[in-house]
């Protein structure tokens, strides 16, 4: 399976489904403007997550001081074994007698969930997931259920919306004056993060807060007077796109290409239709287009919380489906749906109909 595309036609919330509901097994990359990211799946979870532009070891290290595991001298001496040894600085860590396993997998967990959660706010970028066997460190292996995920995902981006215009991820804060005693949970841990050099992704590392709970406390601490934004990190991080070669072709030559490819075509279709072969396209073509209704309707659920009661309620359905060869079912109490295709006699409710 190889799936590619911008996330402007095909957003992450459809891509994890897609994923989770075929079990697959290989590795998502997205590129976006300041940022690249790698998710690796098992079965249709999450057993990897990380980003090109928050180095992976750097950050891991950071929120394990944040808890009080390790030192900073710890870490230190962890960093310069993984890079001799080639091995991951959590299972270094572990090796080294640093870091409880419990702890370290809990670190990941909230690591890769940070990663993953980041890109539902992307409005563009490219993205291409390609089907291969991954190996794991079985020894400090994380797998995060991609559905709960999902659902977090989507009920970040919602409540997102109120603070779009008012913190800037990539915005660095810098300290204006000392707070009371007397902030909340969100702020105090925002408010001790906050250095003139740490961005609010980072920020989210090191607190291991959410993004909405970061976004609040720095709201808070901005409205307050206690801390203001001091620019932006604009870097780009992500590879650029390889450069393509084209081909000049003159008119008359592209004038002399599409009408052989047309002649193919009527070619290829005057085949088709003497072998008797047409019905079985039709057949295969409905039992594709019945997964992409299977796939729409489930992330209408994921979505709302409830499976839609017409198809009518999908948006950008084929216009094979306004035809009268699918038929839609929804279960009662919200169970889920039945859906059905005419099949090679174009007939609902025969013999042939595909399930």
């Amino acid at each position: 399976m190889a799936l590619e595309g911008n996330l402007k036609d095909f957003g992450l919330a459809d891509i994890l489904q897609l994923i989770y509901f075929q079990r697959k097994t290989g590795i998502l990359s997205l590129r976006g403007k300041l940022d690249s990211v790698r998710i690796v799946f098992l079965e249709g979870n999450i057993a990897g997550a990380s980003s090109k532009r928050r180095e992976e070891g750097a950050r891991i290290g950071r929120m394990l001081i944040q808890r009080g595991l390790i030192t900073e001298s710890d870490l230190q001496k962890a960093l310069d074994l993984s890079k001799r040894s080639a091995e991951r600085l959590g299972r270094t860590l572990l090796e080294m007698g640093k870091v409880p396993l419990e702890s370290l997998l809990e670190v990941l967990a909230a690591q890769m969930t940070q990663t993953v959660i980041q890109v539902f706010s992307w409005k563009e970028g490219n993205y291409e997931f390609l089907a291969q066997e991954i190996s794991v460190d079985t020894k400090v292996a994380v797998s995060l259920d991609t559905e709960h995920l999902l659902m977090e995902g989507l009920r970040v981006t919602d409540e997102w919306t109120y603070y779009e215009g008012k913190v800037n991820l990539n915005a660095v804060y810098e300290r204006t004056e000392n707070p009371p005693e007397d902030l909340d949970r969100a702020e105090a841990s925002v408010y001790a993060q906050v250095d003139g050099h740490s961005d609010v992704n980072t920020i989210m590392d090191i607190t291991m807060l959410d993004q909405i709970e970061v976004a609040r406390g720095l709201v808070s601490l901005v409205e307050k007077g206690f801390v203001r934004e001091l620019r932006i990190k604009e870097e780009v991080v992500h590879e650029p796109a390889p450069v393509r070669r084209r081909t000049k072709i003159s008119e008359s030559s592209a004038f002399t290409l599409m009408g052989g490819g047309l002649i193919l075509v009527m070619v290829i279709w005057a085949m088709v239709q003497a072998t008797g072969v047409a019905p079985y396209l039709e057949r295969f073509d409905q039992g594709v287009t019945l997964e992409l209704l299977r796939f729409k309707a489930e992330s209408y659920a994921v979505r709302t919380g409830e499976y839609p009661q017409t198809l009518d309620e999908l948006a950008s359905l084929p216009a094979s489906v306004r035809q009268n060869v699918y038929r839609y079912e929804p279960l009662s109490g919200h169970r889920g749906f039945r859906l059905t295709a005419a099949g090679m006699d174009g007939v609902l409710g025969s013999d042939d109909d595909i399930r």
